[in-house]
């Protein structure tokens, strides 16, 4: 009977390396922060990742180019973290 091995990212740290590389962000936009923005006369997101679908592309294939996925044994299907 095989050991599962554990995961190579430690617990703490599991969320923010998942919503980095599906988000292209560690700290998710909450719905307070949009609805701040928008009662201060701002757009509803910020000119970052969060606004731009093609940033988060382009994080995700250095991450694939890197090698980082399969070293941290991220699952592109699940979009999460194999544990």
């Amino acid at each position: 009977m095989k050991k599962k091995l554990p995961s190579p990212v430690p617990p703490p740290f599991q969320a923010a390396i998942t919503n980095l590389i599906n988000q292209g962000q560690i700290q998710s936009l909450l719905d307070f922060w949009i609805d701040e923005r928008a009662g201060l006369g701002l757009p509803d997101r910020p000119p970052s990742a969060y606004s731009s679908e093609k940033v988060v592309q382009q994080a995700q294939e250095i991450i694939k180019e890197l090698g980082f996925d399969k070293r941290i044994k991220f699952d592109w299907r699940e979009k999460r973290l194999r544990t």
